[in-house]
């Protein structure tokens, strides 16, 4: 098992700020942070839009090693614009609403002994407009599932959502990762809708699961990302019980990420993440 210092060490997290005319804040943003988190949190029952997803995800990025608490964190739209590959026109246009969504946002998080907690995200949202600034704080009761982690954890480069489009395929990816020492993993088809938070409306047949979320999500993972994934229907009869995935690390794998300088695009070679990779027992 790799420990949390490993992965931290070697994909460090640094943060710059920068004053302009004493007002102006920059935050050094990078596709090649690591987002870890605890394996309960991966697996949670929660229901977060694309940009929700990719908005936590660039806030967890920013946690380092040594952090003892959750922390407020600052960003320059135009700088989140960048990362997230949208037009700061969009972000500034859908901002609020983005993070009122995702304040309001409820994570169910469950144990193996049958405990659960049930918390927000994001406990408060400020935004300076003379300075074109975003600030957001993560809820602490989040911590035990952010901070100081040394077992039970996923990791992964920011970069590997950032790349994809779809939430479910969000989501799928990091349950990927988080068993990816596996090799394989079955999901009743009852705890993935409610993973997922599938509502039985939209999502009652298994058919519309497939065709809509399954397919769709794993070709953008196989396409976009640092992983490959597979999936297989276990049936009682006719009827679909649970799902087989199946996972592993691309090989010799040369990754093209998104620079500031797009003049000058840069290579990242992630074979020496997947060898420390995060997501083990």
């Amino acid at each position: 098992m790799v420990n949390t210092l490993s992965v931290y060490d070697i994909f460090s997290v640094e943060v710059e700020y920068m004053s302009k005319n004493q007002e102006q804040l920059k935050f050094d943003l990078d596709v090649d942070y690591v987002v870890v988190q605890n394996n309960s949190l991966v697996m949670g029952n929660y229901d977060m839009t694309t940009m929700e997803q990719k908005l936590f995800m660039i806030m967890l990025s920013t946690i380092k090693k040594d952090d003892t608490s959750t922390k407020v964190t600052s960003f320059r739209v135009v700088d989140l614009a960048e990362i997230m590959q949208i037009t700061s026109q969009v972000l500034y246009r859908d901002l609020k609403d983005i993070c009122k969504s995702l304040m309001s946002k409820v994570v169910e998080v469950k144990m193996a002994n049958g405990d659960w907690d049930i918390f927000n995200i994001i406990s408060k949202a400020e935004y300076k407009k003379g300075q074109g600034v975003i600030t957001l704080t993560i809820n602490k009761l989040s911590e035990p599932y952010l901070l100081q982690l040394k077992e039970l954890f996923t990791a992964f480069k920011l970069d590997n959502v950032l790349c994809m489009d779809g939430k479910y395929a969000i989501r799928i990816y990091q349950q990927a990762k988080s068993n990816i020492y596996k090799g394989e993993y079955i999901v009743d088809i009852n705890e993935f809708k409610k993973q997922l938070k599938l509502t039985q409306n939209s999502y009652g047949k298994y058919g519309n699961i497939k065709a809509k979320i399954l397919i769709p999500a794993i070709k953008e993972i196989n396409e976009k990302t640092d992983i490959d994934l597979t999936v297989e229907e276990i049936k009682v009869g006719r009827k679909v019980r649970a799902l087989k995935f199946r996972t592993s690390n691309k090989q010799n794998q040369q990754k093209v990420i998104v620079n500031k300088n797009k003049n000058s695009p840069s290579k990242s070679n992630i074979n020496g993440f997947n060898n420390l990779d995060g997501s083990n027992k």
